[in-house]
């Protein structure tokens, strides 16, 4: 009996120690899968805490960038509204256009505001001669009658012969070839202001002081002149040959009176012939 079980007994211990071992064995890797699992919870953890740390250490330079973004997005809001700018041929064309009207404007004034003191100062320097020519002119150009160029001639302060002479300057100013054509032209305004004799030699000295500083041209024509005044029943004979026979006689023979010799002589001898 004794001997059967310790024949058991001894049959058993291999078992005993084989369950003893897997026992030991289990245990052992019951611990190491709980290490595993705890540092892997570890590892988690920590993953964790770095990215939280990274967000926190990543999120000031986010933020930094998000303002630059924000600046930069600025920055190409005011580019868009640069380049918004017109810039076509056609605003540039408007553009020059306005300057030049500005810079035009400015000439204008600035050429007025001359034109106005320069005849200030001409006319702080007229006398009452030279207003009376201007005076005629201005009639002549609105297109005055001859009574109401007479009528200016008569108002005048000046004496009969300055008058006379004014109105032959602003007639004739500046004659030159053609000069015949203008006396002819304007017979009206000097029959106007020839009513007697007396007026007929103010009218010849006249003549005679503008041709003498007329120019060529118009000095050659002094007969021509005679012979449309006298044809325009503006000068007689009588008058022109009392003139010209006073200004030889007085030694005053200028080239006017030589240059209206020709014409003189025609009337004299046409004069002999009639009777």
């Amino acid at each position: 009996m004794r001997r059967a079980e310790k024949e058991r007994l001894k049959e058993g211990q291999p078992a005993d120690e084989e369950m003893k071992k897997l026992k030991k064995d289990g245990k052992k890797k019951g611990a190491a899968s709980k290490d595993s699992t705890a540092k892997r919870v570890a590892a988690k953890k920590n993953a964790t805490t770095d990215g939280s740390d990274e967000e926190h250490a990543i999120s000031p330079t986010y933020s930094q960038g998000a303002h630059f973004a924000a600046a930069a997005d600025d920055d190409d809001d005011d580019d868009d509204v640069e380049w918004q700018t017109d810039t076509s041929a056609e605003a540039a064309r408007k553009h020059m256009e306005e300057q030049l009207s500005a810079a035009t404007a400015e000439m204008v004034m600035l050429a007025t505001e001359k034109a106005e003191n320069k005849k200030r100062k001409k006319q702080a320097k007229m006398t009452p001669y030279d207003e009376l020519v201007e005076e005629i002119k201005a009639s002549l150009g609105n297109a005055a009658t001859p009574a109401q160029i007479k009528a200016v001639l008569s108002s005048s302060t000046l004496p009969a012969k300055d008058a006379m002479h004014a109105l032959f300057e602003a007639l004739f100013h500046g004659a030159g070839k053609g000069f015949a054509k203008d006396v002819k032209k304007n017979n009206d305004y000097l029959a106007a202001a020839v009513p007697d004799e007396g007026a007929q030699m103010l009218l010849l000295q006249a003549i005679e002081a503008f041709c003498g500083k007329c120019s060529a041209e118009a000095l050659k024509e002094v007969p021509v002149v005679l012979k449309c005044l006298y044809d325009g029943d503006v000068l007689e004979e009588e008058a022109i040959v009392q003139w010209y026979v006073e200004a030889v006689a007085a030694g005053k023979v200028s080239q006017v009176v030589k240059n209206a010799r020709p014409f003189v002589v025609w009337l004299q001898v046409a004069e002999a012939d009639e009777e």
